[in-house]
């Protein structure tokens, strides 16, 4: 017996024939996001150094604030002072603050030193001994433990901005190049960056409030007001953004299940509708001869 021969129906080869047109199209595709990516990438290394760079300078500014003595002069000589008073001044807001007084000895003489920098609350107990740097050269030129508050707050607002424009500016594109038929890199470089910017600077303007010591002043009013519209932009924003993330999640959850059914049922069919299941073969009967 000679081996069966088979033909190709026309629906066989219209198959054959999409599923190549297929996968030259998936072949350009991977082709072109490659193409893509790599652009990305080369356009997004200005931003990338630039907000590195501006990170680094927020993290040397807040240990600058919060630790100015060790960027200290190395001929600055450490001295014993005692906090002897505070003296309160007002400030810009019309509140007071605390300026504290230091009193030291270098070279067999006495100084008392009212400190440039404010401090609310005090952080030392009137009488309390620390440790100040005295410069050899000018003995009225103090280096003490505490910190600058405008420095650290500058620091703070220096590393969100370059969180922020890190997220959006340089990683963003580069996620959405490589996934372009995803939603994740949207939600991981802009949508919680920008609610964490937003938030940020509601915590930033509530360090500058407060208590008001002699009544009530227009600057606490204000900076008051300005909280509560940074805090409803804020919460507007947040409630905004996780709708979308929630409706899109589900969304595309849906769109699995759907794809899931599709391709459950189109298993049990060879494409044109008909099942793929074996017939059952019938038994030949034997004829005596």
């Amino acid at each position: 017996m000679g081996k069966a021969t088979y033909f190709k129906s026309p629906d066989d080869e219209d198959l054959i024939k999409e599923e190549q047109t297929q996968e030259e199209k998936e072949i350009l595709e991977a082709e072109k996001r490659k193409t893509n990516l790599r652009k990305t990438i080369r356009g997004s290394i200005f931003p990338l150094i630039l907000f590195i760079l501006i990170l680094g300078v927020g993290i040397f500014v807040i240990i600058y604030g919060a630790k100015p003595e060790l960027f200290r002069d190395k001929s600055y000589v450490a001295t014993q002072a005692t906090v002897v008073k505070y003296e309160w001044r007002y400030s810009h807001d019309g509140g007071t603050l605390p300026y504290p007084v230091y009193k030291y000895t270098f070279e067999e003489k006495e100084y008392e030193l009212e400190s440039r920098t404010s401090v609310s609350p005090p952080p030392y107990e009137v009488g309390e001994v620390i440790t100040i740097y005295v410069n050899p050269a000018d003995p009225t030129d103090i280096i003490t433990p505490i910190g600058n508050k405008f420095f650290i707050i500058f620091g703070i607002v220096a590393l969100v901005i370059a969180f922020f424009g890190l997220c959006v500016a340089a990683i963003r594109p580069i996620l959405e190049a490589a996934y372009p038929k995803s939603d994740w890199p949207k939600f991981i470089t802009l949508y919680i960056p920008s609610m964490i910017f937003v938030w940020a600077g509601v915590v930033i303007v509530c360090t500058q409030l407060k208590s008001p010591s002699n009544g009530i002043t227009s600057g606490f009013v204000l900076t008051l007001l300005l909280i509560l519209m940074l805090s409803a932009f804020a919460t507007f924003i947040s409630i905004i953004m996780v709708k979308d993330m929630v409706e899109t999640i589900s969304l595309n959850a849906n769109i699995a299940k759907s794809k899931k059914a599709v391709a459950a049922s189109s298993a049990k069919t060879n494409g044109y509708g008909y099942q793929t299941s074996r017939p059952r073969k019938k038994k030949r009967k034997n004829k005596r001869r």
